[in-house]
């Protein structure tokens, strides 16, 4: 499978490939963290709920459906869909991950993460690294 290889440092290297099943339940665990869904303004689902919301965002034609990887680990997911002719982009990041790897220093730097397009999606809160 094609990776799109987005940052290289002495630290990370993240890319992106497309969503496989396999993702699914790692993306499963990552919305069940109480501090990213506090961020994310957007509470978890349940397994049965969470597998239908996948099931019809994989089946969207217009969809463009990427995993993220933090040094071949799954981190996350990025997404870009159609509806009612307006384009749209979500994403998700594995907190425990964010929390461990892409803050730097222990002076409690603020983690902003934030994605532009027609329509723009932060982050609901800026969690400090703990």
């Amino acid at each position: 499978m094609a990776q799109l290889v987005l940052v290289r440092s002495d630290q990370m290297t993240v890319t992106l490939r497309e969503v496989t099943q396999e993702d699914l339940p790692i993306f499963f665990e990552h919305q069940l963290d109480a501090d990213a869904t506090r961020m994310a303004a957007f509470p978890s689902r349940d397994r049965d709920a969470f597998m239908a919301h996948w099931a019809r965002i994989m089946s969207n034609k217009t969809g463009i459906l990427n995993t993220i990887l933090a040094d071949d680990t799954v981190a996350g997911n990025v997404v870009y869909w159609e509806a009612a002719g307006e384009p749209n982009i979500g994403y998700w990041l594995g907190f425990q991950l964010a929390r461990e790897n892409m803050c730097d220093g222990d002076d409690g730097e603020e983690l902003v993460m934030e994605l532009r397009s027609d329509r723009c999606a932060t982050a609901a809160n800026k969690p400090t690294k703990t």
